[in-house]
């Protein structure tokens, strides 16, 4: 690889070689780094996908994983370390359901020991998360039947009004609220059933 980048810097495969080399090593900063010199050469290559998916989920940038991951398993539909790493990423932003999914597929593709770890620890992580949100809405008061388009999303306080805790405020701190709303333009407590400012309800 060195000759080959000796005789020409924009050798792709050279760079995706060095990116390999580096991510056996985790060394992740510079496996990005070789990785994206080679996606500049190898367009829509999914070796380089999968390289830059993965060290993006290893630096905890899930968000901006989530793409090359999907590209990559598109090519790789059995490589259960791009399908773990997927559902990582989808948990880690708060997509249940695509994340769960992930992890089975992952059991199903006769993972390392330490990749099905990985896959079962993210199962456990899916599981607490949604005991929580259950015991949320039980405090609530939501019903069971009431779904919410993403539930992780789900915070009694900016929930329907019906399912709002009840807001309780001292009186000094309703004041210098109230000071500060007055300096709201157009505001007019009269029409507004929730304060802009503390987003606690008007108690007119």
């Amino acid at each position: 690889t060195e000759l080959a980048l000796a005789l020409d810097r924009g050798c792709g495969e050279a760079h995706l070689v060095r990116g390999l080399l580096a991510e056996s090593r985790e060394q992740w900063d510079r496996a990005l780094t070789e990785f994206q010199y080679a996606e500049a050469v190898l367009v829509n290559d999914p070796r380089v996908y999968r390289g830059i998916g993965l060290a993006l989920a290893a630096t905890n940038e899930f968000e901006d994983a989530l793409e090359p991951l999907s590209k990559a398993l598109e090519a790789y539909p059995e490589d259960p370390v791009l399908c773990c790493r997927l559902g990582q990423a989808f948990h880690a932003v708060g997509r249940r359901q695509q994340a769960q999914a992930c992890f089975e597929a992952t059991l199903e593709l006769a993972p390392t020991l330490e990749v099905a770890a990985w896959a079962n620890s993210g199962l456990a992580a899916i599981a607490q998360t949604a005991d929580r949100q259950t015991k949320r809405r039980e405090a609530a008061g939501v019903p069971s039947d009431i779904q919410f388009a993403d539930e992780d999303d789900f915070d009694p306080d900016i929930a329907p009004p019906e399912f709002r805790r009840e807001q309780k405020q001292s009186k000094p701190m309703r004041e210098r609220v109230l000071r500060k709303s007055a300096a709201v333009d157009d505001f007019d407590p009269s029409r507004h059933t929730r304060c802009p400012v503390c987003r606690f309800p008007n108690q007119h």
